[in-house]
């Protein structure tokens, strides 16, 4: 297998759709040195539809800078997922309930199924290219649309991941219960109907073993959107993604803030408060102070690699 390009520390692999398992190319970095086993999956947010290639080497880039502060580097895996374009669903880049409609073409179908099977083919690749196989679950890290996908697929998925690091995403924190005092809670904030829409029971116990690292901006309420309103008619923050029906369904949204709260940061609260209380490793970073939204990239790097060292060395001592 040829590396499409070779960076000091990677060689990065573009690879096609195998057109069974999945449908849409990912790129897959191999450390050049020894590295640990353990694939580093960071989903790519882009919704123009001619950008896809260009904005998932952008991501890599990112990435890649990040990991050449780490001495012990890790596979980076990032799927180029579909778009069909900004304010469109299904919004593929969060999971939304539209992508386990039965009338997609095939192509598009279950995205979260073949980000499955992208992630096993890496893994076959991983050990063609190094003779090492991966570890069984993966570190997952997404920022904003990405992070909101991360803890949906972890939701859907629990047996995949082993820890997850979400950026910038508390408006719609995924709970792992049916309902919530009388509320129930549907897809994608809850497992109401898991069964439904993935044709099997929901597994608990196996969703109580990923540990959750959450961190966010001081500021992350403050910029509004242009027209989505809260209950009391004014206007939603841009990333309570519990306002926006393209990502979490209009009724959906309204019971999760019925629940567990109306503001974004209480909420986040009170659902980490339920996480622990079942038994569940959660965690916010102090929120960092003074920025918004937008600007919290550089300033959150040190403790994105404290989350891969920390999930790391975890693995080392198994």
């Amino acid at each position: 297998m040829q590396a499409s390009f070779v960076t000091k520390d990677y060689s990065v692999y573009i690879v096609e759709p195998d057109g069974k398992k999945f449908y849409f190319p990912y790129i897959l970095c191999v450390p050049n040195e020894s590295s640990n086993n353990i694939l580093y999956v960071e989903t790519n947010n882009e919704e123009n539809k001619n950008e896809l290639i260009v904005s998932a080497r952008g991501t890599v880039n990112n990435i890649l800078s990040v990991m050449s502060k780490r001495k012990e580097k890790s596979p980076v895996f990032v799927p180029v997922l579909p778009t069909y374009g900004y304010n469109a669903t299904p919004y593929f880049q969060q999971l939304g309930v539209e992508c386990f409609c039965d009338n997609l073409p095939k192509a598009e179908q279950r995205i979260d199924l073949q980000l499955v099977g992208s992630i096993e083919d890496a893994r076959t690749k991983f050990l063609d290219i190094t003779g090492m196989p991966l570890e069984e679950k993966v570190f997952m890290h997404g920022y904003s649309a990405s992070g909101v996908l991360a803890q949906r697929f972890a939701l859907l998925h629990p047996d995949i991941v082993g820890e997850v690091c979400i950026g910038g995403a508390i408006g719609s924190i995924p709970m792992p219960m049916s309902e919530y005092n009388g509320t129930p809670l549907d897809y994608p904030v809850g497992v109401h109907n898991y069964e439904k829409i993935m044709g099997k029971s929901f597994d608990l116990d196996m969703y109580k073993k990923i540990k959750f690292r959450y961190y966010v901006a001081e500021l992350e309420d403050k910029r509004l959107s242009y027209d989505r309103k809260t209950e009391d008619g004014t206007l939603a923050p841009m990333h309570d993604m519990s306002y926006m029906d393209r990502s979490t369904p209009k009724d959906v949204g309204y019971s999760l803030r019925t629940a567990f709260g109306k503001d974004m940061f209480d909420r986040c609260s009170c659902q980490f408060d339920e996480y622990s209380r079942m038994g569940i490793d959660v965690s916010l970073h102090e929120p960092y102070r003074g920025i918004t939204h937008n600007e919290i990239g550089s300033s959150a790097v040190g403790y994105i690699l404290d989350c891969i060292d920390e999930y790391s060395c975890e693995k080392v001592k198994e």
